[in-house]
């Protein structure tokens, strides 16, 4: 079957079949031989329904008015219906030999059926729906739907009190326009058809392009998105994890360490205020030290680098520190001993979470009190610690401490004598 063929009979029961408001449409017959000349020129003898379909698409083309458009796309879904009602094919034929899609021939026979049967709404939504290419519905035609619902053989195309039965399309100025066009142009051999007809087909060729295109272009910006995503959570990630290497930092030449802030131009003043707290004996932090002559001012330095430390602790008080080698020029002062003791600065909004990590510290590092000081007493301006540290834990301890919050390490000296295995460390936690 190369298509579906319209005899003459045939058109003349399809106009009979619409039941057509002969008053309406023809304005009380005034202009009944302009519409029969649109119905002549459109609906010729011996005509394929494929080619009824391009000329009710080609008229379209022509107007620009809402009301007469839709009527022809009515005339055109009206053809439709009745070509699957009388000429017994398949959803899938109809669409091959109209070029309507399969869904969209499925939706409009469903409303014209479910207009005609209503109490077989159900039904006819189930059997009229074509949700893929491979549905079994698009193998469906009249000859099953009437077996199936016990149907005679007569269905009325359309009712009386449909609007468009009744429409005035005569009345329309776009009407005279339609009739000048269609005489000439409705011919097999008219030049203008043959060019509506490559143009419809390269609209087609056009759209499956233009579809393609926006596809590729959708899956291109998602799997860009997809990738962006990934890198910036990879670097979000990276961001938020530090990898802690105790024993080897002074191997690793990647490492950073904090560049001076503001609380080095603060550090002599805060030192000031840590060393009175620890000399003060009100506070119940031990009896005061004996004053004792001194040969020269306690040494202060900060510590910018873990490589100021000492490697090996123990020998603390033999090995010279940076502060010797570079500020006193190599001359080691060996009046004090093994008297070296750090002070950590940190400056915290936030000091209550800042007690909590410094509590854990103490308890992984095996950190004990110094006398009867407890770790953590509270004092004017923040929170006070005075502690022995275990030498083998010294390095890692620092380090821990130093990303509790923005702090900095300093390095004194101190008339106070270590105990064998220890260092002594003060942290003053200062609430900003």
């Amino acid at each position: 079957m190369e298509g579906i063929d319209f005899s003459k009979e045939d058109i003349k029961d399809f106009k009979n079949w619409l039941n057509l408001n002969w008053e309406g449409v023809t304005w009380y017959g005034k202009f009944e031989g302009e519409f029969n000349t649109f119905w002549d020129a459109t609906f010729a003898a011996d005509i394929k329904l494929n080619e009824i379909v391009r000329r009710i698409d080609y008229i379209k083309s022509l107007i620009k008015s809402g009301p007469l458009t839709a009527w022809f796309d009515w005339l055109k879904h009206k053809c439709v219906c009745y070509t699957f009602i009388f000429k017994s094919i398949s959803i899938l034929d109809l669409s091959r030999f109209s070029g309507i899609d399969e869904d969209e021939i499925g939706l409009l026979l469903r409303d014209a059926f479910v207009d005609i049967l209503p109490q077989h709404e159900d039904y006819l939504n189930e059997k009229f729906h074509i949700g893929t290419i491979i549905s079994e519905n698009i193998y469906l035609n009249m000859d099953e739907i009437k077996e199936d619902l016990n149907l005679g053989d007569y269905f009325r195309g359309s009712s009386s009190d449909e609007i468009m039965v009744s429409l005035e399309v005569t009345l329309y100025e776009e009407w005279n326009k339609i009739i000048r066009h269609i005489e000439n142009e409705f011919r097999e051999d008219s030049p203008d058809l043959k060019k509506y007809k490559r143009k419809l087909n390269a609209r087609k060729q056009f759209r499956v392009v233009q579809d393609f295109v926006i596809l590729s272009i959708i899956g291109v910006l998602l799997i860009s998105g997809v990738k962006f995503i990934n890198k910036y959570y990879e670097k979000h990630l990276s961001d938020k994890i530090s990898i802690f290497e105790p024993d080897f930092l002074w191997l690793d030449k990647t490492l950073t360490f904090k560049e001076r802030t503001e609380l080095a131009s603060e550090s002599t003043e805060d030192i000031k205020k840590l060393e009175d707290i620890e000399n003060a004996e009100s506070l119940g932090f031990g009896d005061a030290p004996i004053e004792e002559e001194r040969y020269e001012t306690e040494s202060e330095v900060s510590v910018t680098s873990w490589d100021e430390l000492p490697r090996d602790l123990e020998a603390s008080g033999f090995e010279q520190s940076e502060y010797e080698e570079v500020k006193k020029g190599g001359i080691r002062d060996s009046s004090y001993g093994n008297r070296k003791v750090y002070r950590v600065m940190v400056k915290s909004i936030d000091p209550d979470a800042a007690t909590v990590k410094l509590k854990n510290l103490l308890e992984e590092y095996h950190v004990g009190q110094v006398d009867n000081v407890k770790p953590g007493t509270n004092v004017p301006g923040g929170v006070y610690y005075n502690l022995y540290v275990p030498i083998e834990n010294m390095r890692e301890f620092l380090a821990e401490v130093e990303y509790v919050d923005d702090s900095m390490v300093f390095e004194s000296r101190t008339r106070w004598r270590n105990p064998p295995g220890k260092n002594r460390v003060f942290i003053w936690l200062k609430k900003i």
